[in-house]
């Protein structure tokens, strides 16, 4: 949206039209900011569920074969910001999720069951 044509190279990528760069962008704005107000959220998951598992199916059949040839490379530790931002985010869910483990799992939490 803040570089126009970084969208359209990315769109020629996936052999797609141009035209499409403002509706998808609408589309990720307004499904973005229900979700973010809670509002229609069971709709908007379900619209993009549907709209990444297209988008996924579309980049297998464009670049299926390279994305296994080079799927080695998520595994390799480079230093820079990326991956040093990619790394904290994949500790930090792991924290979040152990924790949440840890949490619903002790004794002291009462449960939906339990009734005081």
């Amino acid at each position: 949206m803040f570089v126009p044509q970084a969208a359209l190279n990315e769109m020629a990528s996936l052999n797609m039209a141009g035209v499409w760069i403002f509706p998808i962008a609408a589309f990720e704005i307004v499904v973005g900011l229900s979700l973010f107000f809670n509002r229609y959220v069971k709709y908007s998951s379900a619209a993009l569920i549907i709209f990444l598992f297209g988008a996924l199916v579309k980049g297998l059949i464009l670049g299926g074969k390279d994305l296994w040839l080079a799927a080695g490379e998520l595994f390799v530790f480079d230093i820079n910001p990326t991956d040093w931002f990619m790394h904290l985010a994949f500790w930090v869910i792991l924290l979040v999720l152990f924790l949440s483990t840890i949490a619903k799992n002790s004794p002291n939490v009462p449960t939906n069951t339990q009734q005081d």
